[in-house]
């Protein structure tokens, strides 16, 4: 933090009249109005558009080429397994980098594997070379999500994180009622080459797009370092964050589930009496619960207890299935995949963001790519599981086994989801207190509960006696502290007669504002509590909601004691 802050009176004022005021902007709009992450939210439309058109036309290709649900699950494994053995690297790099440099690159090369995929298509060539293709384009992608879920934290403020994660999963599953609608159309008329050909011209557009970003973020990972000690840090970071832990674990049951479709679908599709024909109109109805998801999860990803929302929504999303062995009814299996896609999204939106939450934005990259890997195993697991439960059973029982199953597992390990919410309630709790506290002091009270939230859970604690020394004059300023109890005694060598500080209040916030040594010497008057709260903490918690300003004019009274020239008078 600069020193500028301390002629920026004026813009201030201005943004503390527009915060007082009470300007509130629509949910969805206040996302939206952030220029970088509209960038990565169109990026992410086009190219997903093309991708399931892509998916769609090349399933019933492979499958009409071939007629073997094995080979469909070996497509689908081509393309998540070579993803789970590079994703922890991707993820590395993805904290090495500029992120949006590699954002750009990765979208250049699978437009280029795109586009060898059209040239097979068009010349009848081997479904073998297919294959060998979507492994290259897995490894080449897989750097594109974890940069871009890193950035959404810095490209948006706190408060509007959720409503950011929810407008991705909603059109992320609108593409999925367009894009296998198209592919769908495509297959009705023969032209699977249009297919492929949108989704390589998609990743062209996205790196396009991701070029235009004005964001520059890489995460801490230090070049010298060896890799497998920069992977390790991600897993000792989820370590250290039980919550993120177990949410990346659900998410992983959620995402096996999910994996299974591409198995499933087409035999759903006949099961219903809709041919091959029905698996769009299956994703189409999956994608539309997922919109009506992503508008629930919005709501639901501030809710203190995660245990009823995560577990419920694997519920909702796995029940469907169960339920769909026994009918035959075409508009009633799209129903249920509807109701089993709202539950998909709830699971997904309010686990990304309490991880988004959770972790240190040094490590994301690395968490997102350990979360890619067990999204990706989980989704090898649920597609082979999937052949392997209907080349042994009916469908109407792999159906039943399917939707009990993942139930029954959910329910299982519902205990580590309460264990989390137990010990976030204590944590709230002390948070709750710490926040009641920094809103009677005058420095904290125009700031969002959202940054009273990330200070407080910031803070050390710290216990004074009488005389003790707080604060030297001269000293650089790598703190400030918050009074909760006590007195605290101020002197300083340029000025006299400077009253005491009494709880609640804060002292040390000058230098960590404007970057100055410390103004003034500062001990304790009485048995003091103080927390304390290093000046890299403080930028964190403040910096994304820009509230510097907000936070700098109450200090100027302190400042004008003791420093009155470095105040620069109003016009």
């Amino acid at each position: 933090m600069s020193a500028h802050f301390l002629i920026s009176g004026e813009l201030a004022a201005a943004v503390e009249r527009r915060e007082q005021g009470g300007i509130r902007m629509d949910r969805y709009a206040g996302a939206l109005r952030f220029y970088d992450f509209r960038l990565l939210i169109t990026s992410s439309f086009i190219n997903s558009i093309g991708s399931w058109v892509a998916q769609v036309v090349l399933d019933v290709y492979v499958y009409s080429v071939t007629g073997s649900l094995g080979w469909l699950a070996a497509m689908a494994a081509a393309g998540w397994i070579p993803g789970l053995l590079i994703a922890p690297l991707a993820g590395v790099l993805a904290d090495r980098v500029d992120r949006r440099t590699l954002m750009v690159v990765s979208a250049l090369l699978s437009g280029v594997v795109g586009l060898a995929v059209v040239g097979i298509v068009i010349s009848g060539g081997p479904v073998i070379v297919i294959l060998v293709l979507t492994i290259v384009a897995s490894i080449v992608r897989s750097p594109y999500g974890p940069a871009a879920g890193a950035l959404t934290p810095e490209v948006v403020d706190e408060e509007n994180l959720p409503t950011a994660n929810s407008l991705y999963a909603g059109l992320d599953n609108i593409v999925i009622v367009i894009g296998p609608a198209i592919g769908g159309l495509l297959v009705l008329i023969g032209e699977p080459a249009i297919g492929v050909s949108i989704n390589a011209i998609s990743y062209f557009a996205a790196a396009a797009l991701a070029l235009g970003l004005r964001v520059r973020s890489r995460g801490d990972a230090a070049p010298g370092e060896r890799l497998v000690r920069q992977v390790l840090d991600g897993v000792g970071a989820l370590r250290r964050t039980p919550t993120a832990a177990v949410l990346l674990l659900f998410a992983a049951l959620d995402t096996m589930l999910c994996g299974a479709y591409t198995v499933i679908y087409i035999p759903i599709s006949q099961h219903l009496g809709m041919g091959n024909q029905g698996y769009g109109y299956l994703l189409a109805g999956m994608a539309v619960g997922g919109i009506i998801g992503a508008v629930v999860a919005d709501r639901l990803s501030g809710a203190r207890r995660l245990a009823p929302i995560i577990v419920g929504g694997v519920l909702v999303q796995a029940i469907p299935y169960a339920l769909t062995a026994f009918t035959n009814v075409a508009a009633v299996g799209i129903g249920l995949q509807l109701l089993s896609g709202i539950g998909m999204v709830i699971v997904d939106v309010v686990a990304l963001t309490a991880i988004q939450r959770e972790v240190s934005a040094g490590l994301l990259s690395r968490v997102l790519s350990l979360q890619d890997t067990a999204a990706l195993l989980a989704s090898v697991i649920g597609s082979i599981g999937a052949a392997a439960l209907l080349s042994s059973i009916s469908i109407e029982t792999a159906l039943i086994a399917m939707g009990v199953g993942f139930s029954a597992v959910a329910l299982a390990l519902s205990p580590l989801l309460l264990r989390v919410d137990r010990a976030s309630a204590a944590r709230t709790t002390l948070l709750d207190h710490r926040v009641r506290l920094l809103e009677a002091i005058r420095l904290f009270a125009p700031s969002s509960r959202t940054v009273k939230e990330r200070l407080a859970s910031a803070m050390q604690v710290a216990h004074l006696a009488p005389g003790d020394l707080l604060i030297r004059e001269g000293d650089d300023a790598d703190a400030l502290w918050v009074l909760a109890e006590g007195r605290l005694s101020v002197t300083s060598s340029t000025a006299a007669g400077i009253p005491d500080v009494s709880a609640p209040d804060v002292v040390g916030e000058i230098g960590v504002l404007t970057s100055i040594p410390r103004t003034a010497t500062v001990v304790a008057a009485t048995s003091a509590i103080v927390w304390r709260l290093s000046a890299e903490d403080f930028v964190a918690a403040v910096e994304p909601q820009r509230q510097p300003l907000l936070l700098l004019g109450p200090s100027m009274v302190r400042l004008r004691r003791t420093h009155p020239d470095l105040v620069r008078a109003e016009a």
